[in-house]
């Protein structure tokens, strides 16, 4: 590159990644604050509030989303993913990046995946998908 920065350059890798392209989608919504989570759709008058309709603890950002509800924290100690670095706060596009360029990136990206499908059954259809169903 010529050393000159440019908005396609900085999430270029997220096309690069050997992954299925839904998951890339997802991945480029995240990095671009475009998930329609609670916090963006009441930010947008859309939702009458951002509170988190799973566990109703905390706002449903991003990163609660996906990360932080109960709900989430579940999927991903059952999916092997207990590791004090990986629950550490931090911002969702560095933390999703970092993870899908680790070790086990496969297993992230589709527990990230079905993290945000999980939450869309409990939200949109009020099912419960059982863990073991979600780790198959």
């Amino acid at each position: 590159m010529n050393g000159v920065y440019i908005a396609k350059s900085g999430y270029s890798w997220i096309w690069k990644l050997k992954t299925l392209e839904k998951f890339k989608l997802l991945i480029w919504l995240a990095c671009h604050e475009a998930v329609p989570i609670l916090a963006l759709l009441h930010h947008l008058n859309m939702a009458a509030s951002a509170t988190c309709s799973r566990c109703g603890e905390d706002n449903e950002t991003l990163m609660h989303c996906l990360h932080d509800c109960r709900f989430s924290t579940n999927i991903w100690i059952n999916l092997g993913f207990s590791a004090q670095e990986f629950f550490s706060k931090g911002i969702a596009h560095i933390w999703i990046k970092n993870n899908a360029a680790a070790t086990r990136s496969s297993l992230f990206l589709a527990g990230l995946w079905w993290t945000w499908r999980h939450r869309n059954s409990m939200c949109l259809n009020q099912e419960t998908r059982p863990l073991h169903h979600i780790n198959y």
